[in-house]
């Protein structure tokens, strides 16, 4: 009669982490870079704005760009040095303030233009 020694169940995670990662850096350098309001009038043109236009697309594209790649590089496997998810993390915090720092910054805005009878 022979034993099993050393027998163990192991069971697959399906890489959520990862996914989401990849997921959310795609969406903050496309974010980025995609136009937010085009304008067309008779003297200008065609116009567009997006946010790679003044500084922090650039800066977001870059920081959604260094989630992306650790977000891709775990989800196939390789080993990262320990530094990557230091930074990945790092980036997506950065991703949030500056976030939360153009939402803060939208709503003055709003209210201006409000009292002025522009908008709503």
């Amino acid at each position: 009669m022979s034993r099993q020694t050393g027998y163990t169940r192991t069971r697959t995670v399906p890489p959520v982490r990862e996914w989401l990662m990849l997921g959310a850096g795609l969406a903050a350098v496309i974010g980025s870079v995609m136009p937010w309001a085009k304008v067309s009038g008779p003297i200008l043109g065609k116009m567009s704005v997006s946010w790679v236009d003044g500084s922090d697309g650039w800066i977001t594209a870059g920081l959604g760009l260094v989630v992306t790649v650790y977000g891709g590089l775990a989800l196939r496997g390789q080993r990262t040095p320990a530094a990557a998810p230091v930074s990945a993390g790092l980036s997506a915090t950065g991703l949030l303030g500056i976030g939360a720092l153009k939402i803060a910054e939208l709503q003055p805005t709003e209210a201006d233009m409000q009292r002025a009878g522009r908008w709503g």
